[in-house]
């Protein structure tokens, strides 16, 4: 990845009262240059393709490694990283409930995420203007999605396998597959940010859905 900001003919601002009525931007990860140059803050978005999930814990220990100068157990170059820590999955079913985890709790962590190469961080709430800027310098976006949805964006994985820190358990890292998973674009790769003006996500959701 280029360490390099992007820079639009015309940098739109896009402001609070800015409404995106076209259909949701299919996507298919991994993200690169010019798909993270096509997305705009506030626009819907469905995406396809490998994502890896981690929670709380995980991202703990995965922060530890990082600090001391260990080689990240899962890899990192254009991954999207989602935050959250699915629930028993029911029979049947690939996962559990996956509701995302506010963001702000892992920034350190996305800091070094970025750092090396993950292009998307998924979860719910703002982050920093830090993390804003390295995003944005290091061609990076933050999506959000619907804290109450976690059964919904369950549905949207077709394949879901441990992929580093078996130990953990439930909370280990999971690399998953999803097709059509929903979220909009917070922050993109121009550093737009659609949370700027909000304390926290102002997506309607369920505080007591599907939490982790």
């Amino acid at each position: 990845m280029k360490d390099e900001e992007l820079t639009p003919d015309t940098a739109e601002e896009v402001g609070e009262e800015e409404q995106h009525d076209e259909a949701p931007l299919a996507v298919t990860l991994p993200f690169d240059d010019d798909s993270v140059a096509a997305l705009r803050a506030g626009e819907w978005v469905l995406l396809s393709g490998p994502m890896m999930a981690l929670g709380h814990e995980a991202g703990r220990h995965l922060l530890d490694l990082l600090e001391q100068g260990e080689p990240s157990p899962i890899p990192l170059e254009d991954a999207t990283v989602y935050f959250g820590t699915p629930g028993q999955a029911p029979m049947g079913a690939v996962i559990g409930s996956m509701a995302p985890q506010y963001t702000n709790d892992f920034e350190e962590l996305i800091l070094h995420l970025v750092e090396q190469g993950v292009r998307c961080v998924i979860g719910r709430g703002p982050l920093s203007d830090e993390v804003v800027q390295r995003l944005k310098r290091k061609r990076g976006v933050y999506l959000v999605s619907v804290g109450g949805a976690g059964a919904l964006l369950s549905r949207t994985v077709y394949q879901a396998q441990v992929a580093a820190m078996e130990e953990l358990g439930r909370d280990a890292i999971r690399s998953l597959k999803v097709e059509q998973f929903p979220a909009v674009v917070a922050i993109d790769g121009f550093g737009r940010n659609l949370l700027q003006n909000h304390s926290s996500n102002p997506f309607p959701e369920n505080d007591n859905e599907d939490s982790v």
